[in-house]
């Protein structure tokens, strides 16, 4: 018998505003704890942490490119995407 592995298709998420000056929002399901890293272009980690009320506070972020990986309680990759910070 032939196993074959069983995608979960990912909602699509989406991040406003981007460019984004401040207040970074997400529309993540409540169901679950969340966590989000930061990655700079070079691909280094500069930034960690939970995700609270579906928000995250870019203050103390440098403006350039960033891509955000978010990940879900389990360790899983959520989504991963670019962002803006002016």
């Amino acid at each position: 018998m032939l196993n074959v592995d069983v995608l979960q298709e990912k909602v699509s998420l989406k991040l406003y505003p981007n460019p984004v000056k401040d207040i970074l929002y997400l529309n993540l399901p409540d169901s679950a704890k969340w966590f989000m890293q930061i990655f700079n272009i070079s691909g280094s980690l500069i930034y960690e942490n939970s995700i609270l009320d579906n928000k995250i506070d870019l203050q103390n972020i440098k403006e350039g490119l960033y891509f955000i990986k978010i990940i879900d309680e389990k360790g899983s990759d959520y989504s991963t995407q670019k962002i803006i910070k002016k």
